[in-house]
């Protein structure tokens, strides 16, 4: 656990099929990018991700694109308090047990919680770069978190 981060879950929440998994494993893509080590092996499958690893800056970040109910969500986050990560980011539905999870993993864990949602359109043309949107945004979110600013 790192001091000068804010510990914080940043969750994509919603209904099956509105890209949380794509965009949940664009952001770990990213991630990636910059000096990290893996804490444990990363599951990479099916257009999903699970990966646990620790910044150059000592910082760790759970991510998990999974979410759907008997995932085995809260094992996961389970996994994530009990390795100190200071960041989480994860997919959930917008209620029952994958939300639930969340939620209590918050509480144990004193993380404070970022409800930042997919944007959404009927027009399924723009989906794709609306998800690279979001993307944008979280990625602004972990580095603002990372740097202090939020």
């Amino acid at each position: 656990m790192n001091a000068n981060v804010t510990r914080t879950i940043i969750v994509n929440s919603g209904k099956s099929e509105l890209g949380k998994s794509q965009t949940i494993v664009a952001i770990h893509d990213n991630i990636i990018k910059n000096t990290h080590r893996e804490v444990r092996p990363t599951y990479k499958n099916k257009g999903d991700v699970d990966a646990l690893i620790e910044m150059k800056n000592g910082i760790r970040v759970g991510i998990r694109s999974c979410g759907d109910p008997n995932s085995k969500l809260d094992d996961t986050l389970k996994e994530y308090l009990n390795a100190n990560c200071d960041i989480i980011i994860v997919a959930c539905r917008t209620s029952g047990a994958t939300k639930n999870a969340v939620v209590d993993t918050s509480k144990k864990g004193m993380y404070r919680l970022i409800w930042a949602l997919n944007m959404r359109c009927e027009n399924k043309s723009i989906i794709h770069n609306l998800n690279e949107r979001y993307v944008k945004t979280v990625l602004e979110l972990f580095d603002d978190i990372l740097n202090g600013k939020l």
